[in-house]
């Protein structure tokens, strides 16, 4: 028979260390997250000011909360407020139904200078067109993906953020 006998020095610190490590991390992860969300929130807001020229309406919706629950802690990043966000972002097709003028006796339209209407009108940079009523029409929109490119540029940053913090608050122990 073979006696084997061992003692463990310093028990109760691996214990305590062990204990401290999920409020260590917790911690680390709820600061990572905070500043993650707000760079995040930059880029998007950057792409909306890229592609649009405008830091309008849709650029001030964007919007980011951090979320602590059970399950962890994550960061949310929406444009809240602007129903046309989804259609900038994804692009789309809408029905315009026939206008005619309510309290006027014509429509205005202003167009950009790479509209069919403007080039066919060729009145310089941009035009303004009237007209007694419209007929209904499709109006495809297209994407602008201004969340889902900031998304998947933070990607990696995002991945080397969260193992660096996890690395960080484990060497505090």
């Amino acid at each position: 028979m073979i006696d084997v006998s061992f003692e463990v020095r310093g028990l109760e610190q691996v214990q305590a260390n062990l204990s401290s490590l999920p409020a260590a991390v917790t911690t680390r992860l709820r600061g990572f997250m905070g500043d993650a969300a707000a760079t995040l929130r930059g880029m998007v807001q950057q792409n909306i000011a890229a592609s649009f020229h405008s830091t309008g309406a849709l650029y001030q919706g964007v919007k980011s909360e951090i979320v602590e629950d059970s399950g962890g802690i994550s960061a949310r990043i929406a444009v809240e407020g602007i129903p046309y966000a989804r259609i900038q972002e994804e692009g789309g097709t809408v029905q315009i139904p026939e206008l005619a003028p309510v309290n006027a006796k014509v429509l205005a339209f202003s167009t950009p200078a790479r509209s069919a209407v403007a080039a066919i009108a060729a009145r310089g940079a941009g035009s303004t067109i009237f007209a007694m009523h419209t007929k209904a029409h499709p109006v495809t929109i297209p994407e602008h993906p201004y969340a889902r490119t900031a998304l998947s540029d933070y990607r990696q940053p995002f991945e080397s953020g969260i193992r660096e913090t996890v690395r960080a608050a484990l060497g505090e122990l």
